[in-house]
């Protein structure tokens, strides 16, 4: 799909752990990774085994339109909402 732009989104209690999953590191290489901000995870995960590794590709993430070069990293730091996901599947319908 050479016309289609892919992010790696995901939360920053993940990439606590990345670094236990297979082949982590290629998916810093396969499209520019976004790390959301969760709640109790900011410093933890900017402190990361995963965030270490690749510390010197981090980029801001007002600058993901113009990404191009990998491996890359953003940390989108937002205000975390405070519904938890199950409670949100169960009141969907």
């Amino acid at each position: 799909m050479p016309r289609v732009k892919f992010y790696w989104i995901m939360g920053a209690d993940n990439l606590c752990t990345m670094h236990n999953w297979y082949n982590w590191k290629k998916i810093f290489y396969m499209c520019p990774v976004i790390i959301v901000n969760r709640k109790g995870f900011l410093y933890k995960s900017l402190h990361s085994k995963a965030s270490s590794n690749f510390r010197n590709n981090r980029f801001d993430i007002r600058q993901i339109k113009n990404k191009k070069n990998l491996p890359a990293w953003a940390f989108f730091n937002v205000r975390p909402n405070p519904n938890s996901s199950t409670n949100l599947r169960q009141n969907i319908g």
